[in-house]
């Protein structure tokens, strides 16, 4: 029989290895919430594209990717087309796309951060001098050819004058500036990065046809979206959070000058709100 001095040094004896094994099982706990989380999204410099390393950076890329590290997620991403990466996170065969806009038909298999990427600009583009006087009268574009990319959202305005237009599909926003300037349509929607990225990459005989009417069509946030198919709560949380923080940060502003990615008025409002 153990004395009482034995049956101490026992008792603490048990009592050190069980919170031993429960700190182990803590921290195990801790380093499972952790997830290598499988993104998709479409080549849409500057936000999402391939470097000449064959490298997907990117504004987006760039933050998304800082976020989910302070939470302690690795993010991989892959570049498809828009239409492709859709269907991937519809059927669960990726974790999360963006830059996606919001759509009710969306979010029945979408669940969306609450946090968004960036505030986005959408105007309309034009051939130089064709609309010399238009100051924001959404009617006077009735009747217009419009040259937008397929599967695209350019936000509530322009829906309500899509019955009055008269639309073509296009592949990619190359091939829109391209009928732009080649008189095949007369107006081109389009997110204000990717337009100022695009264009700046054309021809000068192109680019320099190409003019932004003012104001914007629309202010629709990038966001984040993930799949429906398993739950995704956790780390869709995690990214709220460390966005949220990371959109306040000196860094995020620096990543405009590094992307060189124009911020107007609007967005700036939106952004000084944080």
């Amino acid at each position: 029989m153990l004395g009482r001095h034995e049956r101490k040094a026992f008792v603490h004896q048990q009592l050190s290895g069980k919170v031993g094994w429960m700190l182990i099982a803590c921290c195990a706990s801790q380093l499972a919430m952790a997830d290598t989380v499988r993104c998709v999204s479409q080549h849409f410099p500057p936000m999402v594209y391939q470097n000449t390393k064959g490298e997907v950076v990117g504004f987006a890329v760039d933050v998304i990717r800082e976020a989910m590290a302070q939470g302690g997620d690795k993010m991989e991403v892959s570049v498809v087309s828009w239409s492709r990466a859709l269907e991937l996170v519809k059927q669960g065969a990726r974790d999360c796309i963006f830059t996606v806009a919001y759509t009710p038909e969306r979010a029945q298999w979408l669940d969306y951060a609450q946090e968004m990427i960036v505030p986005n600009a959408i105007y309309f583009y034009a051939r130089k001098g064709a609309f010399p006087q238009f100051s924001g009268d959404w009617a006077a574009l009735t009747g217009m050819r419009v040259g937008a990319i397929r599967n695209y959202v350019f936000g509530k305005q322009f829906e309500l004058l899509r019955p009055q237009l008269i639309m073509f599909e296009v592949s990619s926003l190359d091939q829109a500036f391209t009928s732009l300037t080649s008189n095949r349509v007369d107006l081109v929607p389009s997110r204000l990065f990717a337009a100022n990225y695009t264009l700046a990459h054309m021809p000068d005989q192109v680019a320099q046809q190409v003019v932004r009417l003012n104001p914007p069509l629309d202010l629709v946030p990038s966001q984040l979206a993930f799949t429906k198919a398993r739950d995704m709560s956790a780390v869709r949380e995690r990214f709220n959070r460390h966005m949220r923080a990371l959109r306040r940060s000196v860094n995020y502003r620096a990543l405009f000058d590094k992307y060189r990615m124009e911020l107007t008025p609007e967005m700036q409002q939106v952004l000084a709100k944080e």
